[in-house]
């Protein structure tokens, strides 16, 4: 996916000078190589321990000497003209701080989460319980991806798709780095929140366009990565408890608890009421998830030893 990532970015250059780093993430599977062997104009960072997204994409920004940093995961594909397209309208709308990509899945479709609004309580219940995705259209369940738009237009929008951000890099000086007590999600909300409340504008644009082979780079397969699941709900804690308070940051916490309740109930009974050996498989590791997901959000970080899990951000 690097590989793949590196080479669009060359293939579809801007006009501009430009540079390309990469924070090599502890990798074990010959990415170093392939980079110093491949693209020897990569400007490359080696971390001894794995760190965070923000962290990683911190590291970049520090070393970058652009008037813009355009912030990438390594599942991504630059769409020809993309880059020129988003220069050039940051060169012309200095109001703005960050431009959000449009980022495609490789079917196509565009990934409803490259321009949304920021998330709230309401917001999360109704991505957990899967009503946003049943009525994509409607302005309540919809409201945080704002799936009833089609992305085909230039607006503002609250935040952006993390992987695929255009940073201006005086506006970036203001507002200070991306936050690193966050490891994993809630990390583009937290910046743009930043942004807005130092006046300057978060904008999404169709025509900067980028396939996201969305999920790759964390998909591991087999058992599902619970690590990475506990990053994001103690992500969302963080972030409700800065910007709405300790009292509704609580409220989110118990409204939580309880949908996983919900789950891990109703999974558990679902695997008496079948006898096929693979849907019951599959109906362990949703009960095991909603299980992992309830104990976080009634014990907190105590639950990692049950499930054999590392501490926050090893």
């Amino acid at each position: 996916m690097l590989d793949r990532a590196l080479d669009s970015i060359y293939r579809n250059a801007p006009a501009c000078d430009f540079e390309v780093l990469v924070v090599d993430n502890a990798s074990t599977d010959g990415s170093l190589e392939m980079i110093r062997t491949k693209y020897p104009r990569v400007i490359l960072t080696v971390n001894e321990q794995r760190l965070g997204y923000p962290a990683n994409s911190n590291i970049n920004m520090r070393k970058a000497q652009g008037e813009y940093c355009l912030v990438l995961n390594e599942d991504i594909e630059i769409l020809p003209n993309s880059l020129d397209i988003g220069i050039a309208y940051m060169d012309q709308h200095q109001e703005i701080g960050m431009l959000g990509c449009c980022m495609l899945l490789p079917n196509g479709k565009v990934m409803y989460t490259s321009g949304r609004h920021f998330p709230t309580i309401s917001t999360q219940v109704f991505g957990w319980t899967t009503l946003s995705e049943r009525f994509p259209h409607s302005h309540l369940f919809g409201h945080e991806l704002m799936s009833y738009w089609a992305h085909d237009t230039i607006r503002e929008v609250d935040t952006v798709q993390e992987a695929g951000m255009f940073v201006r890099r005086t506006a970036m000086e203001q507002v200070g780095m991306m936050d690193e007590n966050l490891f994993f999600c809630f990390d583009g909300p937290e910046w743009t929140q930043r942004f807005w409340r130092s006046g300057w504008q978060v904008v999404f644009h169709p025509g900067v366009q980028i396939i996201h082979y969305h999920g790759q780079s964390s998909n591991k397969g087999g058992r599902p990565n619970y690590f990475l699941l506990v990053e994001a709900l103690r992500s969302g804690q963080y972030y409700f408890n800065i910007y709405h308070g300790w009292f509704y940051a609580l409220a989110y916490r118990m409204v939580m608890a309880s949908i996983f309740l919900g789950y891990s109930v109703k999974h558990t009974l679902s695997i008496f009421l079948t006898h096929d050996q693979n849907q019951r498989a599959a109906r362990h590791s949703r009960r095991e998830t909603a299980l992992v997901t309830l104990m976080w959000y009634l014990g907190g970080d105590g639950m990692l030893k049950l499930f054999k899990l590392p501490p926050h951000g090893k």
